[in-house]
């Protein structure tokens, strides 16, 4: 009876014990398998805001590209009415190569594996996701809102693959926090892209087909076809800037809040040559980057050597910051990119008024760079501008039918405001 009663325990112990081992290799490979990987290099593609290495080029309306846009093989057709801020490339020798490079950049992210699978990306309420690889297996529709959590890391990132077509419900949001950078986000979708109306969208995206931005949607980022057309309707596409190397050794750089203000730190580990740095800062974090200040740099030295200034500007929203090296041949490149978030209730709120309104509605509290999109009961956008860098917009409501209105602010960061507008 003791032999039996000892031998029950020893089993019960046993399998006790490998049901632990079996856990602990699950967790193991949960968090050390999903998600490690190297982000597809792009090349040439890089530079593109938007680009198809087959297919049709086509814009209706005051679209706004931020960053190249092309076709390598296809029709193009729709700029001047939109604007471009970078070049058109049309079956030239730079469209060749970026054809080569999105090929390149599409086979690569193929190899990513162990991606954790989801049923859906967004939700209401909004779906979480940390650094990472994740896919969903089949052709999704995006609703609600995604958040992507950098966890504090800027260099945090993010592989989202959809198994088939990704349509972004109208109104969607992709929102990026805590330190995520766009530049470092990257989508592979296996068939058409459709980005509906009025919605935003963040990232990288590698096509496996046509690319369709309805009226009003934002890209912030871009969109690489290996084959399929490209059709735009009044929309916004930025391309990210990407850091080069600085012409120093370059130990850290950070940019920290300290109430209404922010210190910026950088550390040299050696410097050769190097003439000045200056710290530079950015509402948009891609255009309207303005020096706050220039420090000398040391020139020549093997030693570590500490700078720091403090940006004294009062800011509201999200702020970006990054540091030129110069060097004494006039060489200069750019740092990687820091954050600095001022929300609570001392940051700038966005306002409307007079509403009702009649003629011209006065908006106030809004980031430099943002959409504003006027849209009906119906969904249809009827007014739509970029913010300057006053932080004050006037919208003209003459021409509007009186009724119930949505204005929707887009900041350049990727958050939302939405306000009820009453024209009379």
């Amino acid at each position: 009876m003791q032999a039996h009663y000892s031998l029950s325990r020893a089993f019960a112990k046993a399998r006790h014990n490998s049901l632990l081992l079996i856990a602990s290799l699950f967790l193991l490979t949960s968090t050390a398998s999903y998600g490690q990987f190297t982000a597809p290099a792009l090349g040439t593609a890089s530079s593109f805001a938007l680009f198809t290495a087959v297919g049709a080029f086509n814009n209706v309306g005051p679209s706004l590209v931020q960053g190249n846009i092309g076709t390598n093989a296809g029709a193009f057709s729709g700029f001047p009415q939109g604007v471009v801020t970078g070049s058109i490339h049309i079956a030239d020798a730079t469209a060749t190569q970026a054809a080569t490079d999105v090929e390149a950049a599409y086979l690569n992210a193929s190899g990513i594996n162990n991606a954790a699978p989801l049923a859906v990306y967004g939700g209401a309420p909004a779906q979480t996701l940390l650094p990472g690889a994740y896919v969903v297996g089949a052709a999704t529709t995006l609703a609600g809102e995604l958040i992507l959590d950098g966890q504090n890391n800027p260099n945090a990132l993010f592989f989202l693959r959809v198994s088939g077509a990704l349509t972004t419900a109208a109104g969607s949001v992709v929102t990026l926090i805590n330190g995520a950078q766009m530049h470092n986000v990257y989508w592979q979708v296996g068939g058409l892209v459709t980005l509906g109306q009025n919605s935003l969208m963040q990232g990288t995206l590698l096509v496996d087909g046509g690319i369709n931005l309805i009226e009003g949607a934002t890209l912030r980022g871009r969109a690489l076809s290996r084959s399929g057309a490209i059709s735009m309707d009044t929309n916004g596409a930025n391309a990210p800037v990407i850091a080069g190397p600085l012409p120093v050794t370059l130990a850290s750089f950070s940019a920290t809040r300290q109430n209404r203000q922010v210190l910026v730190k950088w550390t040299t580990a050696s410097e050769q040559n190097s003439r000045s740095f200056a710290v530079e800062r950015s509402a948009t974090g891609t255009t309207g980057w303005e020096t706050i200040a220039t420090v000398d740099a040391a020139g020549n030295s093997l030693a570590a050597r500490s700078y720091g200034v403090t940006d004294a500007r009062s800011s509201t929203g999200l702020v970006y910051y990054r540091l030129r090296s110069t060097d004494h041949d006039d060489t200069f490149s750019f740092s990687s990119v820091r954050t600095v978030t001022f929300e609570g209730a001392d940051g700038a709120q966005t306002t409307r008024f007079p509403n009702p309104v009649l003629d011209r509605l006065t908006v106030t509290g809004v980031q430099p760079g943002s959409w504003l999109t006027m849209v009906d009961l119906t969904g249809k956008v009827r007014q739509q501008q970029v913010a300057g860098a006053s932080g004050t917009e006037q919208l003209e409501t003459s021409n509007l039918l009186a009724g119930s209105y949505l204005l929707r602010v887009v900041s350049a960061a990727g958050s939302v405001t939405n306000l009820k507008v009453q024209k009379q």
